[in-house]
């Protein structure tokens, strides 16, 4: 929409984590365009607290994101990063659709201790529940900032 619209028409954005990082706008204090909106993001640091919290003796995690999606793409990096540092072991999916997604969450069953989400629209589209299924057939955690799961 921000490449089609004339810039004197208004354009509201919503559930974007990172709208500066992934190019949406400049920053939240100044969007330097036409767009204005909301944002999703969760400080990384609250994952991290949390899943000690619930799972102390975590050592490997799985995190699953959109292939291709930037925001996803962001997020996971920054997550990444963030787990490496306390010394967990990770392991990064980019699935394309939810069959791809079910097939690599099945494939680590048993060599991870807690499956993380992104905030994607593959994720928010079915692939949470994908994982909280198998999370309760098998005993393992779902970390995930999206409301709805």
């Amino acid at each position: 929409m921000k490449e089609v619209l004339p810039s004197s028409t208004p354009i509201v954005f919503s559930i974007v984590t990172y709208p500066a990082d992934s190019g949406l706008i400049e920053s939240f204090e100044y969007s330097g365009n036409n767009l204005v909106g909301t944002s999703n993001y969760v400080p990384i640091r609250h994952y991290l607290y949390l899943l000690k919290l619930i799972y102390p003796q975590v050592n490997r995690i799985a995190i699953f994101h959109r292939k291709g999606e930037a925001n996803s793409q962001i997020q996971s990096a920054n997550l990444l990063r963030l787990f490496r540092r306390e010394g967990i072991e990770v392991v990064e999916f980019k699935p394309e659709n939810l069959q791809q997604l079910k097939r690599l969450a099945e494939q680590v069953v048993g060599q991870v201790d807690a499956f993380m989400t992104t905030t994607d629209t593959l994720i928010q589209a079915g692939g949470e529940q994908i994982l909280i299924e198998l999370s309760l057939e098998h005993g393992i955690p779902v970390l995930s900032s999206n409301k709805r799961h």
